[in-house]
């Protein structure tokens, strides 16, 4: 458990990745749960780091929450790759929160995921 908690400090102590994602999470739709969102990805991020897992799929990116925090973790790993497959939102986006430097671990695919 000790492990846990230091990587969730980890994660904290990044604060440019953390400014990123607040700012998305002010932009969401009202009622949408903020914080049941960060938790999940805090979730995702420990995982990540805690098992080392290299090759990851998601289906459904919205503005990219989870996938930053799936990237971040497989940053910190030192490797391993993320595909994403979304259709993108009215905008024509999909995965916009998630920072550029983080993008050599994401492949995302805007189609649909059949």
């Amino acid at each position: 458990m000790e492990r846990v908690y230091e990587l969730l400090q980890e994660l904290r102590d990044q604060l440019i990745f953390t400014d990123t994602v607040k700012e998305c999470l002010q932009r969401l739709k009202p009622g949408a749960s903020r914080g049941e969102m960060r938790d999940e990805a805090d979730i995702l991020y420990v995982l990540i780091r805690l098992l080392k897992r290299w090759q990851i799929l998601e289906t459904g990116v919205g503005a990219g929450v989870s996938s930053a925090f799936m990237l971040q973790a497989l940053d910190k790993n030192g490797s391993g790759r993320l595909t994403s497959i979304d259709l993108p939102d009215e905008d024509g986006l999909s995965g916009w929160v998630v920072p550029a430097e983080l993008h050599e671990y994401w492949d995302l695919h805007l189609e649909p995921s059949s």
